[in-house]
């Protein structure tokens, strides 16, 4: 996700950089292509954020991603007993509007 001060333009391909610091003090540069997919505006004002999906990422950038959702995922398994997930499985008639159009977004319930 991008905030930005203006909306960004939907179903639009993006050349994109991220500056990230390194292991020696020095500042690296990631490029990479990402698709918006979506732009509203953000809680604070003046403010809009844009969700993207990466085109082809690089395994440098697959690496960072894995690192980062390692880090920032709930692992129960780490500290205590583990669980079960449940089966999310979209409703009858989510599944039905999906069929039907393949756009409209399912909604999922736990059984």
């Amino acid at each position: 996700m991008l905030i930005s001060r203006y909306p960004m333009m939907l179903a639009q391909r993006f050349e994109m950089r991220l500056k990230v610091p390194g292991q020696d003090s020095k500042i690296h540069y990631v490029d990479f292509s990402a698709m918006s997919l979506w732009s509203r505006e953000d809680v604070t004002p003046g403010s809009y954020d844009t969700g993207f999906a990466l085109i082809t990422p690089s395994p440098e950038i697959r690496d960072m991603i894995d690192a980062l959702h390692h880090y920032f995922s709930f692992r129960p398994g780490a500290w205590g007993p583990s669980f079960r997930r449940p089966v999310l499985r979209p409703t009858k008639a989510a599944a039905k509007r999906l069929a039907v159009t393949q756009s409209a977004p399912a909604r999922f319930i736990a059984r």
